[in-house]
C-alpha cells in the first residue's frame, strides 16, 4: 500500500505491504529512492511485513529548503517506525541509506530489532574521505544531472549489467538543493568517522547488526570490527556498489541469514 505519513509540515512516502514480524523497514541511498530495494520487497514480502522509504527530498517525498542532515534523515526514519506501530523492525539501508541506519540505531536505541547496513561508509578509509568531499561541488553547477553520472561511475563493477546500469544511472535524482545538502552532510559524517568520530556511533548500536560490502571495500574492516565486535560480516561476489539490484539473489540470502540471529537474541531476549 503507498502512503503518506506527515512529519512537521514534511509529507513522507513510504510503500508499506505484506504482514509478519518481524518488519522490514528499507532506506534507500544517495539520490536514489525505495525501487533500489524491489528484489527485497517482493521476496521478504511473502511473509513479513516490508516498509520502503522514499527519504525526503527523493522520490515521491516532499522537498523542502532546508538542510539535509544524516541525522535528520535518521529521525525520519524512526518516525515512520513508530507512526506504523512497527515492533522491533529491521532497518535495513543501502550506502547512504546505511549511514541513516547506523545513526537511526544510535539515536533511538531500542527501537529496531537488527540493524544491516550495506557498503556504506561507516568506518570509512582515509582515501575515501576525499572522493565524497567534493561531490557537494560538482552539484553545484547548472549541468549537475550529469554530475551525478560522473559520480556514480567508479561505483559500478566489470561484471555489473549495461542495461541495469543505464536503469540505476537514468533514474538518479532529487532536486539540486537536496543533493547539495545531502553530499555536505554525508561528507561531513565521513570526515568525523576516519577521524575517530564513528566509535560513538557503532558503539551505541543496542540491537544485532550486519555489513554486506560489496566487491569496493569502503571501509576499515579491522577498525570496524574492533569497534564492534559481534557485527556480522557478509561480502557479494561479482557487483559493483548497487549490490540490492545487482546481485539480490546474495542480498537475500545473507538478510536471511541474518534475520536468524535477529529471532535468537529476540527470543533469548523473552525468555529471559
Amino acid at each position: 500500500m503507498m502512503r503518506w505519513l506527515e512529519r512537521e509540515g514534511v509529507e513522507l512516502w513510504l510503500d508499506d505491504t505484506g504482514a509478519g514480524e518481524p518488519a522490514f523497514v528499507f532506506v534507500h541511498g544517495f539520490a536514489a529512492d525505495h525501487t533500489h530495494f524491489e528484489p527485497q520487497v517482493e521476496y521478504f514480502g511473502a511473509r513479513h511485513r516490508v516498509v520502503s522509504v522514499d527519504l525526503r527530498g527523493h522520490g515521491r517525498s516532499a522537498a523542502p529548503n532546508q538542510e539535509y542532515t544524516m541525522e535528520g534523515y535518521a529521525d525520519d526514519v524512526a518516525f515512520v517506525c513508530t507512526s506504523l506501530g512497527l515492533r522491533n523492525p529491521v532497518l535495513v539501508g543501502h550506502s547512504m541509506g546505511g549511514v541513516v541506519v547506523a545513526l537511526t540505531g544510535q539515536r533511538h536505541p531500542g527501537l529496531a530489532g537488527g540493524l544491516c547496513i550495506i557498503d556504506s561508509a561507516i568506518v570509512p578509509r582515509t582515501e575515501l574521505v576525499g572522493a565524497l568531499v567534493g561531490w557537494a561541488d560538482v552539484m553545484r553547477g547548472p549541468n549537475f544531472r550529469d554530475a551525478l553520472r560522473g559520480v556514480s561511475e567508479p561505483f559500478f563493477g566489470e561484471l555489473d549489467d549495461e542495461d541495469l546500469k543505464r536503469r540505476i544511472q537514468d533514474g538518479m535524482a532529487a532536486p539540486q538543493h537536496v543533493l547539495i545538502s545531502s553530499a555536505e552532510h554525508l561528507a561531513g559524517f565521513v570526515e568525523r568517522s576516519a577521524a575517530g568520530g564513528d566509535a560513538a556511533t557503532v558503539g551505541a548500536w543496542m540491537a544485532p547488526a550486519c555489513f554486506i560490502a560489496a566487491q569496493m571495500h569502503m571501509n576499515d574492516i579491522d577498525r570496524f570490527q574492533s569497534l564492534c565486535p559481534d557485527l556480522l560480516m557478509g561480502q557479494t561476489v561479482g557487483s559493483g556498489h548497487y549490490v540490492t539490484l545487482g546481485v539480490p539473489d546474495q542480498v537475500n540470502a545473507m538478510l536471511e541469514r541474518f534475520l536468524r540471529l535477529v529471532l535468537r537474541r529476540a527470543g533469548e531476549s523473552t525468555s529471559a
